[in-house]
């Protein structure tokens, strides 16, 4: 049968149609992953309960620069990370280790990353939650990531290193007593803990430099997932009983960020005291007795020294070196006379 001139043109567009969709698939690229973690040397590290280092498991997600997520997957541990996404440039990859839920990310809304941003931690149950199967949650991220198209037989893996980070601070309590006091501690306990955080950090004022000054000069608090006026945000830690006549010891503990500012007012170490503070900042409780006393309490805030500082900030580490005394002149101190 002869065809018509018009069917053979029609055929040819029909062919060029389809040509012309299968061009239009855009090229993909593969990223390589390698990570390490910013936490202090082996010899440094205090605790024996917690690997702060290890990663079980991690969501890596991408996003291009209109904030709408490329590529995503979960990894349980795997030696090697590799994830498939659509050429481009101006991409930001975050990673999140150690959530132990391989969903977490899969909701629609995490498509966007500004839902991301704003992602907080389930609150916790109890403060010794924060140790999450006997690791801690980390995570990372990294801007302006290119990705070129992958060759098939040739290692043209896009390669990013990522530095992972803590969300938690972790406090090292060592408390003695003056010598030839007479004190005798009864319990200690620490207070108002914040119970969530977000997932990724939130530099003090917006600013890297801020954030990473070991004495902070920002007087404000941070922008911190748990907030000062939401008691369901807060939690204490357990009180702890000491053995009759105790005169020293021992502690550390995890908690997520609590920025709560600095009060450069302060210039002394007794004026850091319950009637300075802000209501929100973390602080230890230790309950005792001296000679001449049925009672005395000493509350001690954290912070990055002993006067102005409140701010307890993720991915640090804080060290206590504390003597108690026996006074009536320090307002940190509270105490009853026999």
């Amino acid at each position: 049968m002869k065809l018509h001139p018009l069917s053979l043109l029609l055929g040819c567009l029909l062919l060029l149609s389809a040509c012309n969709r299968e061009l239009d698939v855009p090229a993909r690229g593969t990223i390589r992953f390698t990570f390490d973690t910013e936490t202090e040397p082996v010899s440094e590290r205090k605790s024996t309960r917690v690997d702060e280092n290890n990663v079980q498991n991690i969501h890596i997600l991408v996003y291009n620069q209109r904030g709408r997520r490329v590529g995503y997957d979960y990894f349980t541990a795997a030696n090697n990370y590799r994830l498939e996404v659509p050429v481009g440039s101006g991409y930001t990859v975050y990673a999140i280790a150690n959530t132990g839920n391989p969903t977490l990310f899969d909701d629609s809304r995490y498509n966007v990353q500004s839902a991301l941003i704003e992602m907080t931690t389930p609150p916790l149950f109890l403060w010794v939650d924060i140790e999450q199967a006997s690791h801690l949650l980390l995570s990372g991220m990294q801007t302006d990531i290119r990705v070129t198209p992958s060759v098939p037989g040739h290692e043209s893996d896009t390669q990013v290193s990522l530095t992972l980070t803590r969300l938690v601070a972790r406090i090292t309590l060592n408390v003695g007593t003056e010598p030839n006091s007479g004190i005798a501690i009864s319990n200690f306990q620490v207070f108002s803990l914040p119970r969530i955080s977000y997932y990724l950090p939130r530099p003090l004022g917006g600013y890297p430099e801020f954030e990473n000054e070991i004495f902070d000069t920002y007087p404000y608090p941070g922008d911190d997932a748990s907030r000062n006026d939401t008691d369901a945000d807060w939690t204490d830690a357990f009180p702890i009983q000491l053995a009759q006549g105790s005169t020293a010891f021992g502690f550390q503990l995890y908690c997520y960020e609590n920025r709560q500012g600095v009060n450069p007012a302060i210039t002394r170490q007794r004026d850091k005291n319950i009637h300075n503070a802000p209501l929100r900042a973390s602080y230890l409780l230790v309950k005792g007795t001296a000679p001449g006393y049925t009672s005395m309490n000493w509350r001690i805030y954290f912070g990055a020294n002993a006067t102005a500082n409140f701010n307890i900030k993720r991915n640090a580490t804080y060290n206590y070196n504390i003597i108690l005394r026996a006074t009536e002149t320090d307002m940190r101190v509270e105490y009853q006379r026999q």
